[in-house]
């Protein structure tokens, strides 16, 4: 009865340019800081980003956020340094690590690494946008501090864009590291992808993306994984080709993927309240991916009835397509108010601890 919305993540040589050159040469001169302590704001008052007109060519921009993973970011950031395309910018942002991630990032001198250090946890979401805020590349990525991605991947994927030029963002998949089996499902062969296929997704793919496709926009960092409204936004702009090859490695191991954790019922429902208010990404939900929008309704009107805003709960009701017993629950929330709600998921929650242990 209560959907689990996606999420999701969606030439070799030298440097490309001398101003790259220069740039990474005053960071190994120590010119540059090397580690930027960040204030507890919402958002970073300034950027070091490069305006679009000034973006690197060719060069990718890799982000990758950590909180508490020393153990793991070595083989990360060692992967990257194994990258058989040089032309690239490590950005590592660490959420405000307690263990020896802070020494541990200081022993890498290579200059294309950047590492900048939240004082306080802020959470993987603005974590991510630190890490935007610092990118000079024309392309850019994430990867996650506990997997790795292949030698080849960078130049893998820009030899896609040589072929085809008019290619702005390149989606391949991921390997299992302990099966070895691809983590993505919903794509196979090599060729574009639009919007109703990727609506098919599921599981862990990756990819790059051109830097001037984000425009100014950053993930919402009041909704803490749910980052799929602007990787949508992002696809459909996107002229996206995916390439059938596992490029990174995924390791679940780590099991808290930086600083994610357990959400109650509240937050949950206060994260998709305020999802609830951006128009453009119901509006492309709605027209690319059907199911999804229709599970964003259900829980969107449950958000808003929670919020004692019956209104816009009906609104949303109104929307919802789905199946006559979601529709009748529907009804009863919106008829019924807060309480309910809360009482119908207590109860969710208990039958299904106790389907879990028989």
């Amino acid at each position: 009865m209560f959907p689990r919305l996606l999420r999701r993540r969606g030439a070799a040589g030298g440097y490309a340019d001398g101003h790259l050159r220069d740039d990474l040469a005053r960071r190994a001169a120590g010119e540059l800081t090397e580690e930027r302590p960040m204030t507890g704001q919402t958002r970073p008052t300034t950027s070091t980003a490069a305006p679009a007109a000034a973006l690197r060519p060719g060069v990718v921009s890799i982000i990758m956020a950590t909180y508490d993973r020393a153990a793991t970011l070595p083989r990360a950031i060692d992967s990257v340094l194994a990258q058989d395309y040089p032309a690239w910018e490590l950005i590592v942002v660490d959420d405000g690590s307690t263990d020896e991630t802070p020494a541990l990032l200081r022993r890498y001198r290579d200059p294309r690494i950047l590492p900048i250090r939240h004082e306080r946890n802020r959470g993987v979401t603005a974590a991510k946008n630190t890490g935007l805020d610092n990118v000079h590349g024309e392309w850019f990525t994430f990867v996650d501090s506990d997997d790795e991605i292949m030698p080849d991947s960078l130049s893998s994927m820009l030899r896609v864009v040589e072929a085809h030029p008019d290619v702005d963002a390149v989606t391949c998949n991921c390997g299992d590291a302990l099966t070895g089996v691809f983590t993505g499902l919903g794509l196979s062969g090599d060729g574009y992808v639009d919007l109703a296929a990727l609506a098919k997704t599921r599981g862990q793919h990756w990819g790059i993306t051109k830097t001037a496709l984000l425009g100014g926009r950053r993930f919402d960092d009041r909704i803490p994984g749910l980052e799929g409204a602007l990787w949508l936004k992002i696809s459909a702009q996107a002229r996206r080709y995916y390439v059938d090859r596992a490029l990174k490695t995924y390791h679940q191991e780590g099991g808290d993927r930086v600083s994610q954790r357990n959400q109650d019922l509240r937050r949950y429902l206060r994260m998709h309240l305020l999802l609830s208010e951006d128009v453009e990404y119901l509006s492309l939900l709605a027209r690319g991916d059907p199911k999804g929008y229709r599970d964003e309704t259900f829980v969107m009107t449950l958000a808003n009835v929670v919020a004692g805003r019956r209104r816009q709960a009906w609104r949303f009701f109104r929307r919802y397509d789905g199946s006559l017993p979601r529709k009748g629950f529907l009804l009863s929330a919106c008829l019924l108010g807060r309480r309910w709600v809360e009482s119908a998921f207590r109860l969710n929650r208990r039958v299904r601890s106790r389907r879990a242990r028989s």
